[in-house]
C-alpha cells in the first residue's frame, strides 16, 4: 500500500516483493542488506519510544522505485535521525536525492506525524550533508562539532 508522503512522490514500506530492487539498491555496501530493510519495516512499532522505519520512496507518476531510506524516531528526545539513504543505480547522479530530501523535509515541517522538534545526521567532520550543494533549502541548519569526541558532526533541522 502507498501513501502519499510528497509532492512528487510517494512511499511505502519494503516487503519482499521489493527484495530484488533493494538488492540492487544497497549493492556495494555492508552495513544493511536487503533482509534488514524488509525486517525493519515489518517489525517497527510506531507507538514506541524508539522507531525505526524503513521506507522505499517511488515516483508518483509511474511508481518507479527511486531510493529507500532509514530513519530513527527518538520520541523522549523529540527527533527524528536520518540514519541511511540508498538512491538506486539508474537514479543515481540526477539530483533526485536532494530533490527528494527538500521535499521531506519540507513535509515534515508542515506535517509532522511524530510532533519532533527536529531532523538530525551524524556523520564524519570532513562530510557535509545536509547544507553540501545547498541540499536543503529554506530551512535554519545547525552544525555542532565533535559531539562523540570521535570528529563526528551532528546537523539538525529545526522543524518547529
Amino acid at each position: 500500500m502507498y501513501n502519499l508522503y510528497l509532492d512528487e512522490f510517494q512511499w511505502h514500506f519494503p516487503t519482499e516483493d521489493d527484495r530484488t530492487w533493494l538488492e540492487e539498491a544497497l549493492a556495494n555496501q555492508t552495513l544493511i542488506t536487503a533482509s534488514d530493510a524488509i525486517r525493519v519495516a515489518a517489525e517497527s512499532d510506531p507507538t514506541a519510544n524508539i522507531v525505526y522505519r524503513s521506507q522505499i520512496v517511488s515516483t508518483q507518476v509511474n511508481n518507479e522505485r527511486v531510493l529507500w531510506m532509514h530513519h530513527i524516531v527518538n520520541r523522549s528526545a523529540r527527533t527524528m535521525a536520518l540514519d541511511a539513504i540508498a538512491t538506486h543505480p539508474n537514479y543515481r547522479g540526477q539530483g533526485i536525492t536532494k530533490r527528494i530530501l527538500q521535499e521531506a523535509v519540507d513535509w515534515s515541517k508542515i506535517n509532522n506525524p511524530f510532533d519532533v522538534d527536529a531532523i538530525s545526521n551524524y556523520h564524519n567532520s570532513n562530510e557535509s550533508h545536509f547544507n553540501s550543494h545547498n541540499m536543503i533549502k529554506g530551512h535554519d541548519i545547525k552544525t555542532y562539532s565533535n559531539v562523540s569526541g570521535d570528529d563526528q558532526v551532528m546537523q539538525e533541522i529545526a522543524l518547529k
